[in-house]
């Protein structure tokens, strides 16, 4: 069984990345870095979709609630792209969806990807934002004097992205060993009652946020005089 709580929010970055290159003159310098960026949005929704589409068409066989691009209202911000409750535990998904060659680098922490010209470029390490997502809902969930374990997977949304160095301790996963993954968890006793599990699912999404990016004149720092009105 699955019940879906919460599906993805219309992506507010990626509207404005499509608004403000079809309001750019068609050889304004920024141009190549804000379709740069829309690809790289778009493969990130597209890797969080594939996710969602295996957690519809693999259901897991006990009770849980799944939300998607969820970020519950605390004293500091953060997104999950995927999290799962059950009444034993939660489990979150931070999905990457990045092409090349991979190195999960832990000292200091981050993702080092090689493209097939042999250029590297660095990116945050996913361990370290999953393991901040895990912290700061502990701490949502302690607020309410809820405390039941949280685990947490790194994603990589296709088999086609090739991992040279796999992090350390967190577990790695590809979108089609997401439901085994989560079913091997030991279920030792219920931490939620029924009624418990109902009124904190309620209680999460009640307290989602939607995620209001900056605007893209001042992210890229364009004067706003370069756009077209109307």
């Amino acid at each position: 069984m699955i019940t879906i709580i919460k599906n993805r929010d219309p992506s507010l970055t990626s509207e404005g990345l499509l608004s403000a290159q079809s309001r750019l003159s068609a050889g304004h310098p920024i141009l190549p870095i804000l379709a740069a960026k829309q690809a790289s949005v778009e493969a990130g929704i597209g890797g969080e979709e594939r996710v969602a589409d295996i957690l519809r068409k693999h259901p897991l066989p006990f009770e849980n609630h799944i939300f998607h691009d969820f970020s519950p209202s605390s004293d500091e911000k953060f997104q999950m792209d995927t999290f799962c409750l059950t009444p034993w535990y939660g489990v979150i998904l931070e999905v990457k969806n990045i092409a090349g060659v991979l190195e999960f680098k832990g000292n200091p922490p981050q993702l080092i990807r090689t493209r097939e010209d042999g250029h590297h470029d660095g990116f945050e390490s996913p361990v370290v934002q999953l393991e901040r997502n895990r912290e700061l809902l502990n701490d949502w969930l302690r607020s309410r004097n809820i405390h039941i374990p949280i685990y947490g997977a790194v994603v990589l949304a296709y088999p086609k992205q090739i991992v040279s160095i796999p992090p350390a301790k967190t577990k790695l996963l590809f979108p089609s060993l997401i439901p085994p993954f989560i079913k091997s968890i030991p279920q030792q006793a219920k931490k939620l009652d029924q009624e418990t599990f109902h009124w904190l699912s309620s209680e999460l999404l009640n307290h989602h946020q939607i995620f209001i990016p900056k605007p893209i004149c001042e992210t890229y720092q364009i004067p706003f005089s370069d756009f077209q009105i109307g």
